[in-house]
């Protein structure tokens, strides 16, 4: 009897893949008989290694991505808890080239190394997501080898084949599960043939436990400690001390602290402690962050309008190009998705996160220059903070589990600003004078927002024009 791929409804998990005789299975999985299995193996195969990670699928759905879960089905992001923000993270880290490979018509499933519970060892785990297949709408599977061809013109991992032809038997596949790409042992193989894919798993493979977290610490912030004085003036009558004088009382161990108000003179004492470097320090900011939006003020600081697509509009609106009009315009339906109900809590904001303004010191992280403090959406600035500080994948995770552990929503709000804040900044301060270090961030900002832009509506942008200090 012919052995077909298991079809596939679109939007629906990734099916089960029958295992040859002689492969480790579970309950419920598909085992070909001695005879089928000598006529899968009488013919040329692919043989890749089969990776010990979470099977995911990733999709768009008008414009606004999707994962599919083998348990739960389709889910949107904001469904994904904290043991999973680094698969959110990576969704919008790739946005781009995601949705040149699939639009809205396709899907790509792959395993999912980075913090899933796997149950082998993997000692060079480079990369957070292998994709082996794509599946088309209207077509159904396209088969590895386009789906890999496609997935690596992406810049996306994909599978790397350990054995091509015909095999005389499955114990002399076997050898080639010694060694996962990532050290330690591999799982198995699995096995292609055409449009058809088959399963080899260790029979030693036996699973191992997942250790729990740790719970997280959160160490008290110390008093402001007393050293050098920063003395700062005002104009006679300005409105911004009193601003001034107001926030820097609220921050205290935060901040560099007030220390008194002599006539149009604030005299501060100065922030000790060094640069961020290490993630430890990343976690640093996001507890001091967490604390300072604790902060409770009387004053009317400036909210920011209520949802970020408005912030959008109005930079389309300063864009005197088209094509950046169009482009940004691609963005709305990723924000309109944060805006069904998922409604953050206003807080005081530093409202000018960024390297400069930053200091450790014993553990804790202190903020310089609160003139620009608002009130705002926590949300936004976790955003501000991961486009502003640079932060990589990793820290930007450290960064949000940090600051909160709850569910999955206000990380993917924060990755939601930080869009906005991407695509934003470089259109509204496209004429500012700025400091060297404001204009290296809203550059860096533009080439990203620029590359973004353009996987999104496959159109060529221009620079935008910056005025010269």
């Amino acid at each position: 009897m012919p052995i077909t791929y298991p079809s596939l409804v679109y939007g629906t998990r990734y099916p089960a893949i029958p295992h040859l005789a002689g492969s480790a299975f579970g309950d419920g999985d598909v085992v070909l008989s001695s005879r089928e299995t000598a006529d899968v193996l009488s013919r040329p195969i692919v043989a890749y290694e089969k990776l010990d990670g979470l099977n995911v699928g990733i999709s768009f759905v008008r414009g606004v991505p999707r994962v599919h879960s083998r348990v739960r089905g389709v889910l949107t992001l904001d469904r994904l808890g904290p043991g999973l923000w680094p698969l959110v993270d990576f969704v919008f880290e790739h946005l781009g080239p995601l949705w040149t490979v699939l639009g809205n018509h396709s899907i790509v499933f792959g395993e999912w190394l980075e913090g899933a519970p796997s149950l082998l060892p993997y000692p060079r785990r480079d990369v957070a997501f292998v994709g082996f297949d794509l599946v088309e709408r209207k077509h159904g599977f396209i088969g590895p080898a386009l789906s890999h061809q496609r997935l690596k013109r992406a810049g996306f991992a994909v599978p790397l084949p350990v054995f091509r032809g015909v095999a005389p038997s499955v114990e002399s596949l076997w050898k080639y599960t010694r060694t996962s790409r990532f050290g330690g042992p591999a799982e198995g193989l699995v096995l292609a043939q055409g449009a058809r894919c088959f399963k080899l798993v260790r029979s030693d493979f036996v699973e191992r436990g997942v250790v729990a977290r740790e719970p997280l610490i959160r160490p008290s912030l110390p008093k402001s400690i007393r050293t050098s004085e920063v003395i700062k003036r005002f104009e006679p009558g300005d409105p911004q001390q009193r601003v001034e004088v107001e926030r820097l009382r609220k921050v205290k161990a935060l901040g560099p602290g007030l220390r008194r108000v002599e006539g149009t003179t604030v005299v501060m004492g100065r922030v000790p402690g060094r640069a961020m470097r290490t993630l430890q320090d990343v976690a640093a900011v996001g507890r001091s962050l967490e604390a300072l939006h604790r902060v409770r003020t009387s004053l009317d600081l400036g909210a920011l309008e209520p949802k970020p697509s408005q912030h959008l509009r109005r930079a389309i609106r300063m864009v005197d190009r088209a094509d950046w009009r169009a482009a940004m315009k691609a963005l709305l339906p990723l924000i309109r998705s944060m805006e069904r109900g998922l409604v953050g809590r206003e807080v005081v904001c530093h409202g000018d996160l960024k390297p400069d303004h930053v200091r450790l010191h014993e553990g804790v992280a202190r903020f310089l220059d609160f003139e620009s403090a608002v009130r705002a959406d926590f949300a936004w600035e976790l955003g501000a903070a991961f486009e502003r500080l640079d932060l990589n994948s990793r820290q930007r995770v450290v960064l949000a589990t940090s600051y909160e552990s709850g569910d999955g929503t206000s990380f993917l709000r924060a990755w939601l600003f930080r869009l906005v804040w991407q695509v934003m900044q470089p259109v509204v301060l496209q004429r500012t004078r700025l400091s060297g270090s404001g204009e290296r961030i809203v550059r860096r900002s533009e080439r990203r927002a620029r590359a973004l832009l353009e996987a999104l509506t496959g159109r060529r942008l221009t620079a935008l024009r910056r005025k010269t200090r």
